[in-house]
């Protein structure tokens, strides 16, 4: 599409906008493309080929993901009050990742990042995946119920009570902008019309079943509209800083033997920022390798017998965060411990997002 043609559209999205008293902002598939997560139906999505697509195939590799532009944006729009609610058909938890408080966003299939107990109900928000493998039991010991995760798959019911908020606050719009959705997928669909009087804009690169009941529709990349609309409202959006915590430490097995680990930071929590780990052993000088099992925790058991208690843990993050390698000092006191440690990454938004970004 012509560059004059979408600036026109983004001129009377602004005005829209501008205009409205309480705009609500619908998120689909499309907008975290740009974040290397495809998308349902377009021709690389997970629907192209095959057949009916499972909702979180890609949920081993959301850890490594980054808000985008758009979802960094949203953030900025709802802390002005510019945006009054936001209803996602996510569940990768990119937008409360990017700091929107959960009170003004509506996760409408769930999240694959909360988990909530079958016997006591409490949720916990996690910063990590959980593990594929083995029962997860709740945080609090004193109940034990088994932990299952929110995230809904395609054919599961919708949630209750974030479909109660999303359909209260749709009634409420007076503005419904429709970020990178197909808008074939009920409820979520059905939300943007839930007023009579609300004025529907649509911003998806492919049409959709919905464009006729638009005031405006804008083909463009998400992160390009949402650029050139922070542009016209002034208004820029801060740096984001991802932090993964992990904790590094020993027990003792038997006689001199000691386990060494690198896991999870709290209860529940894991260390899926680490690709390899080793540990220089002195005075040898030997470096041994850490094996991760199926609890995302690397481990070893070293024989100490001879061997200074004063070692050095080496982490080799994944390539997709661009980190260098960690040297972490650690004495084994006691017949356990452990210390705690993060990575630490800081994302800025620059340069012209109004071109796709390439891989």
């Amino acid at each position: 599409m012509e560059s004059q043609q979408i600036d026109e559209q983004i001129d009377a999205l602004e005005a829209l906008i501008r205009k409205a008293k309480h705009l609500v902002v619908y998120t689909g598939a499309g907008i975290s493309t740009a974040a290397k997560l495809p998308d349902f139906r377009s021709d690389t999505g997970l629907l192209s080929g095959m057949g009916k697509g499972v909702l979180g195939i890609q949920e081993h590799k959301l850890d490594q993901i980054m808000p985008t532009y758009s979802h960094m944006a949203l953030k900025t729009l709802v802390d002005h009050n510019i945006v009054k609610f936001i209803v996602t058909s996510n569940h990768d938890d990119i937008h409360y990742r990017s700091g929107v408080p959960s009170e003004k966003l509506a996760e409408l299939f769930g999240n694959a990042y909360v988990e909530k107990c079958g016997t006591c109900r409490s949720q916990y928000h996690r910063k990590t995946q959980r593990p594929h493998l083995g029962r997860r039991n709740c945080d609090n010991t004193a109940c034990g119920g088994r932990l299952a995760v929110t995230g809904v798959r395609f054919g599961q019911s919708v949630p209750e009570e974030p479909l109660r908020r999303a359909q209260e606050q749709s009634l409420q719009a007076d503005v419904a902008l429709v970020i990178g959705s197909s808008m074939t997928v009920s409820p979520f669909c059905d939300l943007p019309s839930a007023s009579e009087d609300c004025k529907i804009i649509i911003c998806s690169l492919s049409p959709t079943p919905a464009d006729k009941y638009a005031v405006l529709n804008v083909r463009a990349h998400c992160d390009g509209m949402m650029q050139r609309l922070m542009q016209r409202l002034n208004l820029s959006i801060a740096d984001y800083v991802f932090r993964q915590d992990f904790a590094i430490g020993h027990e003792l097995k038997q006689g001199s033997i000691y386990r060494l680990f690198v896991g999870g930071a709290a209860l529940n929590e894991q260390c899926t920022a680490a690709d390899s780990v080793s540990v220089l052993l002195k005075p040898t000088g030997t470096s041994i390798e850490l094996v991760q099992n199926n609890r995302c925790v690397f481990e070893a058991d070293v024989d100490f017998a001879g061997l200074s208690h004063d070692v050095e843990f080496h982490i080799t993050f994944k390539e997709e965060y661009a980190e260098p390698v960690q040297v972490l000092p650690y004495t084994l006191a006691g017949d356990s411990g452990k210390s705690q440690s993060s990575l630490q990454k800081v994302v800025a938004y620059t340069g012209d997002f109004t071109q796709p970004q390439q891989d």
